[in-house]
């Protein structure tokens, strides 16, 4: 495993930490979140997330869970941290686009005076 799996792990694992480790999750939270800081900087931390993690056998088990599963081909290796909405978005509808009813006559305000209609925008 890389450090960047192990990383990516680390974060995917921060939310569910009080769930998995209960009165010691906040520790657990301030040291991980240390670890990531220095991940940032370019230090080598991929042993020690695994040692902090390994400490409890559900967040241990956890981790071993998530670094086994492949990442898939939609979610640019980030191993289900994130799915795309469903649907082609090739095909996806048109946006609808409304004008403001000033600009629509030609008129040019330094503020618009939209608010003061109640039926006048359009479809472009």
């Amino acid at each position: 495993m890389s450090q960047t799996d192990i990383v990516t792990a680390a974060y995917a694992i921060r939310p569910q930490l009080k769930k998995l480790l209960g009165a010691d999750a906040e520790v657990v939270e301030q040291q991980l979140d240390e670890l990531l800081i220095q991940s940032k900087k370019g230090e080598p931390v991929d042993n020690l997330i695994r040692n902090l993690l390994g400490d409890y056998e559900t967040t241990g088990k956890w981790i071993e869970d998530f670094l086994k599963q492949p990442p898939s081909d939609d979610d640019d290796g980030r191993r289900g941290l994130y799915s795309s909405l469903a649907g082609d978005p090739q095909t996806s509808p048109r946006m609808e686009i409304y004008t403001c009813p000033d600009e629509r006559a030609g008129r040019v305000f330094s503020k618009c005076n939209a608010c003061r209609y109640t039926k006048g925008w359009a479809r472009q």
